[in-house]
């Protein structure tokens, strides 16, 4: 199903795949997905929802794939992943059996606020996730380009938030100006690169 211009997926249209184990969404135009969408998905290994206009995803999107493996999300427009077992008010992360057999997440090229990115990191070690990051500079040890939030981690934030921004991560060619002209970026923008030692530990 790759490529076919798909904007949204509803909550019945993947019901009587009860043994899909792989998923292929990716270069399509999906903005929406309906609470539930993949409630009959529960064999699913492999979920590839790469370069759409993602914002948000259910809270319970993932509720019943113990199965899943892989889940690759970069190049949308996500400022939050909906971490399962975190706390918003408290912050904390409790132990869930949800998404309990994820091994890799990709989630770059996504304009995700930096505090959500900290989270997502210590969520996955203590998962054993292994985050794929496809960015050179990443991979050597910078952190994701992302956008601060004084609130923190927020999810009830609407699409003007990032409204200037978001195309500006899915640009590979902005993302290595990014990097390379570290001392020259404007600070009228919200986007920040912090160097950490191996922060995704690849």
């Amino acid at each position: 199903m790759t490529g076919n211009r798909i904007k949204k997926i509803g909550q019945m249209d993947f019901e009587r795949l009860t043994k899909l184990q792989q998923l292929y969404l990716d270069n399509n135009e999906i903005a929406t997905i309906e609470e539930g969408a993949f409630e009959a998905l529960k064999a699913l290994e492999v979920l590839i929802l790469a370069n759409n206009l993602l914002f948000r995803l259910p809270g319970n999107l993932f509720d019943q794939q113990s199965k899943l493996v892989i889940l690759w999300l970069s190049g949308n427009n996500m400022v939050y992943f909906p971490i399962p077992g975190w706390n918003e008010e408290t912050g904390e992360i409790s132990s869930t059996s949800t998404l309990g057999k994820l091994r890799k997440l990709h989630i770059d090229m996504n304009p995700l606020q930096c505090q959500c990115v900290d989270l997502i990191k210590s969520w996955a070690k203590l998962k054993n996730i292994r985050l794929g990051i496809d960015n050179d500079y990443v991979k050597n040890g910078l952190q994701p380009a992302c956008i601060i939030n004084d609130q923190g981690c927020r999810t009830d934030i609407g699409k003007d938030f990032i409204h200037n921004y978001w195309h500006l991560f899915n640009n590979e060619t902005y993302i290595n100006m990014l990097y390379k002209e570290e001392d020259e970026r404007s600070p009228a923008f919200w986007i920040i690169q912090r160097v950490f030692e191996s922060l995704f530990d690849l």
